[in-house]
């Protein structure tokens, strides 16, 4: 029988607990937030109790792809804060990063893009959860990532010599990136490049 998303987190907690605290810190609602994010909920305990006391269900949706499975909580509303590269000014500076913060629960690592801008984010009224296998020789189903909003489709551009590059719009258009996490102006996204491995 299939684990419930209660049991998953729960195994994701004991079993990568570093892991599980930098997502519920990457989706607080203060500067140091990556994307998307909860709004007034600004520790990581805050976070970490409504995504623990959410309902969430089992979800598929067009861009999760294998071997990852989704959830949804339904009522866990959030700021979905992406934006597509297709509608960034050509000036906007694009920062390159390793997706996966150098972390090895997935071993395949790609880019994510991040923009500084101030314009805000969409709201939405539901959550996203991705779990899938610890690693290529652990299948225990851990809980990967969770945001508010509906899954987009990773890039597919290797994290190896290319974290860390800022490009310009039309170079990450070239490259094939789609999206770009949005960061908020008080938060200097080239001094958060120092702190990723």
């Amino acid at each position: 029988m299939p684990k419930s998303f209660s049991q998953i987190l729960t195994e994701t907690i004991n079993l990568e607990p570093a892991h599980f605290e930098m997502c519920c810190r990457n989706r607080t609602d203060t500067p140091q937030s990556e994307g998307s994010f909860y709004p007034g909920l600004e520790t990581s305990d805050k976070v970490r109790e409504a995504v623990m006391g959410a309902e969430w269900e089992a979800y598929t949706h067009s861009e999760i792809m294998a071997p990852a499975i989704g959830y949804i909580a339904p009522r866990l509303g959030g700021t979905m804060n992406l934006a597509r590269v297709t509608d960034l000014h050509a000036d906007t500076q694009v920062v390159l990063k390793d997706a996966h913060h150098g972390n090895n629960l997935k071993d395949d690592h790609f880019v994510e893009a991040e923009v500084v801008s101030d314009v805000g984010g969409v709201p939405v009224d539901f959550s996203v959860a991705l779990v899938g296998p610890r690693s290529r020789e652990d299948a225990t189903p851990v809980l990967w990532t969770f945001f508010p909003g509906d899954p987009i489709r990773p890039s597919r551009l290797p994290a190896s010599g290319n974290h860390g590059r800022v490009i310009d719009v039309a170079d990450a258009r070239m490259l094939g990136v789609k999206w770009a996490k949005v960061v908020r102006p008080t938060r200097n996204v080239f001094t958060a490049l120092v702190l990723v491995p």
